[in-house]
Order: structure tokens, then C-alpha cells, then sequence
């Protein structure tokens, strides 16, 4: 997860080590006993006494409510905590006069009939007001949720690693369904501004990069981790969620699209092979799925980020290639 005080001034400051690098080095170290635990925690003696436990602090109302919701509620509690949580991390922002490019309050999807989320964004795109909209099942969204966050070494490098680790949710239906319906909007918004391709994938950029940015896991480094489905849903997300999301979104539509991974900056990012645009030696225009090019002291966005403009990362790029082949992005 990108440290923001670096985007200030372009200078290197204190690192601040966040998830993307430690939670990947854990699960590593976690993935075979996290399955032998899964299997054991549902027969555990201790599963009885530990519900007991909790249902007796509940009694004396140590437990904050809220915080037994969004651990115990599943799915639906969850989806309702989303937008509750983030402002109260975000209140008390001074405002600086600036409109920010991107919102700073999630868009939760709601629900408009039983098992069915409507997920709704509104954003501008070259000058025009855009709005995409679109359902996916509350049970996808469920699967989402309870898709592993850990996964076997199995003797590969750890560079080879890390690519299967990214590349595996492409795989889960879920997920397509979830990318298909949304590229369905998107494609709507395509033909009504008559974008050609590099266009096209500079609506898609925006559509992410105007997802907020997720500033309560930025400063704890927890939480559930969002794939494709669970970033549309809650409609926040971290820079590794929201590249996944881009990402995700290129490669259906077919470019040649990959996720960029800068471990020692704890920082991912997303890619389109490129004749005109390099990142690092690499064939590919960079593009920060993040949003902006500043941040103030609380937080506050700027400016949005054009595909091709980084900043001056140290990390030697890992090319995680989600479409081998496919349409580049030729600017005009």
C-alpha cells in the first residue's frame, strides 16, 4: 500500500511498511497451516467456549457494538458498516478549498430486491458527467468474501509465486460475472462518447481511480481483503484492490494488460503494453489505479493521475501479465 507522504514532494520520507509486502511474506509462511486450521476450527473443543465467551461479553456490554457486527455479521452487516466506517475515519477534514477529483465517501451497492445489489457510480470523464450502473448477486458478493486470502507454496520462485497468487481470482466465476456486468455499463458510456481505444481505457482508469481510497486500512493494515467483486461492491478500496479491479477490467476487454508490483514501496499498480510509453525498461504505460497525484495532510485528494505518470519508485518492477496478447495503448 502506497505510503501518501511521498507524493507531496516527490522525495523520498520515512517508509511506512504496509500491507502489500507483510501480508504476502505472512501468507507465505501461513499457507498450509491456515488450511489444516480452517479445517479444524469447525470441530475445535474450543469453538463452544469461545462463542460462550463472547456471547457473556456481549452481556456486559464491554464489546463495542459495531465492532461486533462487522465481525460477525457476514455479508450484509458488512456491506452496511462500509460507508459508516470510512467517514468516521475521515471526519474532521479541514476543507482546503480544493474539489476533489475523486470522492472521499464510498458508494456501497444497495440492494433492490431480495439477493440483488445495484452497484451505482458517478463520476466525470473528459468533461462529461458519467454514470455507470449495474447488479450483481448478493451471493457472488458472499463468495467474494469468503475467497481465501492464502494459497500453497509449492516449490516456485517467488517471483513465480506472486504471479500465480495474482493471476488465480481471474479464475472465479464470481469475479467474471461481476466484471462482465459492469463492462456491459461500461460499454454503454463508450459508444455514447464514441471513444476509440486508448480512450476507452482511459474511461476505464477513471472509472477506478474515482473509487475512493480505503484511508482506514491504509493506517491499520487490516482488514478483509477486496477482490474484483468486493471492491464494487463496497466501492473502496486499496491501491492493490483497485489495481486488481483495473486490471481485471483491461484484460476482459481485451488489452494487453498486466499488474505492476513495486514490493520494497509496498505498492502495486497497473499496466498496458505500450509502443510509445516504458515504465523502468518495461513496455508498458503505468498507470495508478490509486487516483491522484497528491494527497494534503488529511488525506485530501488533488489531482487525478494520467496513464503513463509515476513517481520515483525504488522498487524494480514485477510484471504480473493478466493477457499475454492483445489491444496496446496507442495515445494520440
Amino acid at each position: 500500500m502506497l505510503d501518501r507522504r511521498r507524493m507531496h514532494s516527490g522525495r523520498p520520507r520515512r517508509r511506512v511498511r504496509r500491507p502489500v509486502r507483510a501480508r504476502l511474506q505472512r501468507t507465505r509462511r501461513a499457507a498450509r497451516s491456515a488450511a489444516v486450521a480452517r479445517r479444524r476450527r469447525g470441530t475445535s473443543p474450543y469453538a463452544l467456549l469461545s462463542l460462550l465467551s463472547v456471547v457473556a461479553v456481549i452481556v456486559l456490554g464491554v464489546w463495542n457494538g459495531p465492532a461486533l457486527v462487522r465481525t460477525f455479521g457476514g455479508a450484509a452487516s458488512r456491506l452496511e458498516q462500509v460507508e459508516q466506517l470510512t467517514l468516521e475515519d475521515k471526519a474532521g477534514e479541514p476543507d482546503n478549498g480544493v474539489p476533489p477529483t475523486t470522492s472521499t465517501e464510498p458508494e456501497p451497492a444497495r440492494e433492490i430486491s431480495a439477493g440483488l445489489l445495484e452497484v451505482d457510480h458517478q463520476f466525470y470523464f473528459a468533461d462529461e458527467p458519467v454514470r455507470v450502473r449495474f447488479t450483481i448477486s448478493r451471493a457472488d458478493y458472499q463468495a467474494s468474501l469468503d475467497r481465501p486470502d492464502t494459497m500453497e507454496l509449492n516449490g516456485e520462485s517467488h517471483a513465480e509465486w506472486l504471479r500465480k497468487y495474482y493471476r488465480r481470482w481471474l479464475e472465479w466465476e464470481e469475479q467474471s460475472r461481476a466484471l462482465d456486468a459492469a463492462l456491459v455499463a461500461l460499454r454503454v458510456v463508450r459508444q455514447d462518447l464514441a471513444l476509440d481505444n486508448a480512450e476507452y481505457a482511459e474511461l476505464l482508469t477513471a472509472y477506478v481511480q474515482t473509487r475512493p481510497y480505503d484511508y482506514v486500512k491504509f493506517r491499520t493494515g487490516e482488514g478483509v481483503k477486496r477482490y474484483p467483486v468486493t471492491m464494487l461492491v463496497e466501492g473502496i478500496g486499496t491501491c492493490e484492490e483497485k489495481s486488481m479491479l483495473l486490471g481485471g477490467l483491461l484484460a476482459k476487454e481485451g488489452y494487453h494488460a498486466c499488474l505492476i508490483l513495486l514490493e520494497d514501496d509496498d505498492h502495486m499498480a497497473v499496466g498496458i503494453r505500450s509502443d510509445v510509453l516504458t515504465y523502468k525498461g518495461e513496455p508498458y504505460a503505468f498507470i495508478d489505479a490509486v487516483g491522484t497525484t497528491s494527497y494534503d495532510s488529511e488525506g485530501a485528494a488533488q489531482q487525478p493521475i494520467p496513464i503513463g505518470q509515476s513517481y520515483d519508485y525504488v522498487s524494480k518492477p514485477l510484471i504480473i501479465t493478466l493477457v499475454n496478447d492483445g489491444t496496446r495503448y496507442q495515445p494520440r
